[in-house]
């Protein structure tokens, strides 16, 4: 059977989607495995040159997402347009850090819209504690996780308090409206009862107080 011939139809300079896929899946893969902790982008990353640091940049190398709000683009002062390396759209998941709650550990704006991170999240997880056994103990510069949560603490006791190798899970109360108290959570995350403290009855009593719910 003859196969039919086809004219070979000059390719050179021709781009298919496929090869587009191909890049930029290659270019999300650099960015992924990118190093660089801050969320400011590399200036050199668009350069022709490029950066000459490669993944031990201290800067992000990435092309396709844009991690935080533009804070000049929410006041309308931004002039960057397109070209900001910045987010030029309202997302609350990705606007920027609140400076007075990152700087002074509170911020008294009960509407800020700017993200409150606890500071203690932004240390790097201890990888010899997430394996069982941390030399430094509680002087380690990272972060100790506890992700296995502690039975007894659920159940409503644990003898080990803080010192517990469990996790403790703390619940937050939320306040009634005019309610100021600041004690109306207390250490552990739960509610304080309000009014006089129970009576404790004694086990010597115990044979009045029941004569007592009788009458």
């Amino acid at each position: 059977m003859a196969v039919p011939e086809f004219d070979a139809a000059p390719l050179h300079g021709q781009v298919f989607d496929f090869e587009v896929e191909n890049q930029l899946d290659i270019q999300r893969r650099d960015d992924d495995m990118a190093e660089g902790r801050s969320t400011d982008l590399c200036r050199f990353f668009f350069s022709p040159q490029g950066c000459a640091k490669g993944s031990r940049c201290q800067y992000r190398h990435a092309r396709n997402d844009r991690l935080i709000v533009c804070k000049h683009w929410l006041r309308g002062l931004c002039k960057k347009d397109e070209f900001c390396e910045y987010l030029h759209e309202f997302d609350l998941s990705k606007m920027p850090e609140c400076y007075f709650f990152s700087k002074f550990g509170e911020c008294s704006n009960t509407e800020c819209m700017y993200r409150h991170i606890d500071p203690e999240k932004k240390r790097n997880e201890c990888p010899y504690f997430a394996r069982g056994f941390c030399k430094h103990g509680p002087k380690c510069r990272h972060r100790h996780v506890k992700k296995v949560a502690c039975a007894n603490y659920l159940a409503g006791f644990c003898k080990d308090g803080p010192e517990c190798v469990f996790g403790h899970a703390r619940f937050e109360t939320p306040r009634a409206d005019g309610d100021d108290d600041p004690g109306g959570i207390d250490r552990f995350g739960f509610g304080r009862p309000k009014g006089p403290a129970p009576k404790i009855i004694f086990r010597d009593n115990v044979a009045t107080a029941a004569a007592a719910v009788r009458a």
